[in-house]
């Protein structure tokens, strides 16, 4: 008896003092484990997953911890997905993400997954400022009034605020009976009535003054050559004729200004619908193009494939039409002569419903025929007639 009661106080005493039995895992299923409970969610499906954030897939795990995998492709173009912030622009996780490219910049990965660059103007040259958005770019033209020497001794040369050069006429400087000008230092102004009178100025310089007691003055302001057409551009060419000329090149390149200028329409290169090709004579004759170039120099129109495609003469494939195009059709070929005559041909023309020119694509048919001078060489070629519809869309 006395043993028996020796051994139940024995285990009373063990469970006082804490040796009880401990379940396998700590684990509130469905929940978060322990202390560290902000960094692994446990869980028995991925539906106790969900952080309510839309760029995250969230799943439950093999060791029953949620996970949220971030997927760029579900945010907007320019932000990344950060897990437990959702789409954020601008988000990096390491320096290397932030590289935009300009040397001037310190490019890092800041507070909150964010990029920052930041602009250092000692990393640029002379005279240059960091622009976060463009790199190096200039800051002004000087910092003293020795770069701003335009080498005319009669104008006084200063570096004036925001690093701008500043030259300053001073008739001082000049003879008697001289004027300083600007741009060509020291002059005799002749006599005049009429600025009409006056010469001396090149066209392109601008309209001179006439000072009834100080003779020809310097324009004011160069010559402005503005037409008021949107499509042209305007320019004044000091090099043309004695005195220079305003200048008017038209604009190909706005759509709108296609239909009315008809330099513009035979101009430009053309995707085509269709492949045209074929490779024969030994190789001699090897063309394969999808798209052409309409070029007009002077009155007649050239017409290129590209890529460049070669005829059996060892020249590229170029076909002409003599003769400036009228209306909207073209007709351009190419012979190549020899025991077997070759003949390329591109004929079609630019749809007008309406009588409204639409300038944006052809319709036309590329030809190649082949016909036998010496009664053998074409055969001998292997080189096939062709005729293929094509549709051209400008570019």
């Amino acid at each position: 008896m006395p043993r028996t009661i020796a051994i139940l106080a024995l285990t009373a005493a063990a469970v006082a003092g804490g040796c009880t039995a401990t379940p396998a895992d700590d684990v509130d299923v469905g929940g978060e484990v322990g202390d560290n409970a902000d960094a692994v969610t446990r869980c028995s499906s991925s539906a106790e997953c969900d952080d309510s954030i839309e760029c995250t897939v969230d799943t439950c795990g093999a060791d029953r911890a949620c996970q949220h995998n971030p997927i760029d492709a579900m945010c907007a173009d320019g932000e990344s997905c950060v897990p437990g912030r959702g789409c954020i622009a601008g988000a990096c996780t390491v320096d290397g993400d932030c590289d935009d490219g300009f040397a001037c910049t310190v490019d890092t990965c800041g507070v909150g997954n964010l990029c920052e660059n930041q602009p250092v103007d000692a990393l640029c040259e002379t005279l240059e400022r960091c622009d976060p958005a463009a790199g190096c770019v200039p800051n002004g033209e000087c910092l003293t009034a020795a770069d701003c020497d335009d080498t005319i001794w009669c104008t006084v040369d200063d570096c004036v605020i925001g690093n701008l050069c500043q030259h300053t006429t001073n008739n001082a400087l000049c003879e008697t009976g001289e004027v300083c000008g600007a741009d060509r230092g020291c002059y005799t102004p002749m006599p005049c009535d009429d600025p009409s009178d006056c010469t001396d100025f090149a066209f392109c310089d601008g309209i001179p003054r006439c000072d009834p007691e100080f003779g020809c003055q310097e324009p004011e302001t160069p010559r402005d050559c503005n037409d008021s057409d949107v499509c042209t551009i305007d320019s004044c060419d000091p090099a043309a004729g004695t005195s220079g000329m305003c200048a008017y090149e038209v604009n190909c390149g706005l759509s709108e200004c296609l239909a009315d200028h008809p330099e513009c329409l035979w101009n430009g290169c053309f995707d085509l619908d269709a492949t045209v090709a074929q490779r024969c004579a030994l190789g001699a004759v090897n063309y394969s193009f999808n798209r052409v170039c309409f070029e007009l120099r002077g009155p007649i129109l050239y017409i290129s494939p590209s890529p460049l495609s070669m005829l059996s003469d060892g020249n590229p494939m170029e076909l002409v039409q003599a003769g400036t195009p009228t209306g909207t059709a073209f007709d351009a070929s190419v012979v190549v002569s020899g025991g077997c005559i070759e003949n390329y041909r591109i004929e079609g023309a630019f749809p007008d419903p309406g009588g409204v020119v639409d300038p944006s694509h052809f319709e036309a048919t590329f030809t190649a025929t082949y016909v036998d001078h010496d009664g053998y060489s074409c055969s001998f070629s292997g080189c096939r007639n062709q005729a293929i519809p094509i549709t051209g869309t400008r570019i």
